[in-house]
């Protein structure tokens, strides 16, 4: 019963909890992913305003070349052939990376007046707890029991 209820669980939260909270990112990841390998496509097409764009995008700031792993492998020589490295190298933008996920400001609860003090009792807390639980086990049920 314990190997089909665990199993279960986590069949379910692997397979299908996850995935179903990541579902609505990865859609905007990948119409983001589209929308850069069309663009990529057509300055293939238009070779003469790709050259022309090869000159401004020399001169331009761009923090793909500093902070974006793949863009710094995709520039080196074994892997320039590569299609993909064409298109990540291709990718350039002022812009630092930015994060999918909501920000949010946890700063007015650190302004709480009773913060301290509740920081310090859960601290004691779990030092109880976790001494209490390098107790042997005898010591514990005797504990318990009484």
């Amino acid at each position: 019963l314990d190997i089909i209820l665990v199993g279960s669980m986590v069949v379910l939260i692997s397979h299908f909890i996850i995935p179903s909270m990541i579902m609505s990112d990865l859609g905007k990841i990948k119409q983001r992913l589209l929308s850069h390998i069309q663009e990529y496509r057509d300055n293939l097409r238009n070779k003469t305003n790709n050259n022309t764009n090869k000159l401004s995008d020399i001169n331009d700031f761009s923090s793909t070349d500093y902070l974006f792993v793949s863009s710094k492998i995709a520039r080196m020589e074994e892997f320039r052939h590569l299609n993909i490295a064409k298109i990540i190298a291709h990718f350039r933008t002022p812009w630092p990376k930015q994060s999918y996920q909501s920000v949010k400001d946890y700063s007015q609860s650190y302004k709480s007046k009773f913060t301290m003090l509740f920081s310090s009792v859960s601290s004691v807390f779990i030092f109880f707890v976790g001494s209490f639980l390098q107790l042997p086990p005898s010591l514990q049920d005797a504990v318990i029991n009484s």
